[in-house]
């Protein structure tokens, strides 16, 4: 609401590509980007304060915005394309990304989900439908009675303590990275897992347990 205040552009009026919670310089920022007629605005705002940090406002000569007479694929196809080409059902996976972006000039939808254990990032046209790109990745896997070595706590104790600060239960989180590291002398434990539309990621002391840092980024 505040861009739109600065743009002068009722809520009607604008196509919204997303409205998201970033990190930027250790303060949490919205990004938000949408469309009205053919100019594309672009907007940094505080997200403690409300401030906006930046703006950029651009006007596009070709009339072939999301919301135009450009023959766009909406989201619900640019999903249903990623899941054929994934051989899955929308029942099977959990959704983590559905959005419109620009590359190069071309509109896409970048689309994220997991399933089997896996991470499915896949890039569909815009315009026709078609699959640009698609990528697998197995997610990591805990072996929850395993010690670390030396006097070091778990995998398992790291991504408990993780997911206890988040405030989130193991069955509602698809964990991403639990990874024992070695940054400026210290062992840490990095700790990635996704739940319900956020990635939270943490760092922690694999001695003590103890949080060094948290973010969390909202991914719709």
């Amino acid at each position: 609401q505040i861009a739109l205040n600065h743009a002068g552009i009722s809520a009607g009026q604008a196509n919204f590509l997303w409205v998201k919670l970033d990190w930027d310089d250790e303060r949490q920022v919205y990004e938000v980007e949408f469309y009205s007629g053919n100019t594309e605005y672009d907007y940094e705002i505080d997200a403690s304060t409300g401030e906006i940090r930046s703006y950029d406002i651009s006007t596009q000569q070709q009339q072939n915005l999301p919301g135009t007479a450009s023959g766009m694929i909406d989201e619900a196809t640019a999903l249903q394309a990623a899941l054929d080409q994934a051989g899955l059902q929308e029942s099977e996976i959990i959704l983590a990304q559905n959005h419109l972006d620009r590359d190069d000039g071309r509109y896409e939808y970048e689309v994220k989900f997991y399933a089997n254990n896996s991470e499915y990032d896949i890039t569909v046209d815009a315009s026709t439908g078609a699959v640009l790109s698609s990528e697998v990745q197995a997610l990591p896997q805990i072996t929850y009675d395993a010690p670390a070595a030396g006097a070091y706590i778990s995998q398992n104790a790291a991504y408990e303590a993780a997911l206890a600060d988040a405030g989130v239960s193991r069955d509602s989180a698809v964990l991403l990275k639990a990874e024992l590291d070695r940054d400026d002398g210290l062992m840490e434990y990095e700790v990635e897992f996704f739940s319900n539309g956020t990635e939270y990621d943490y760092t922690l002391d694999a001695k003590t347990g103890t949080i060094l840092s948290q973010s969390q980024e909202a991914t719709r």
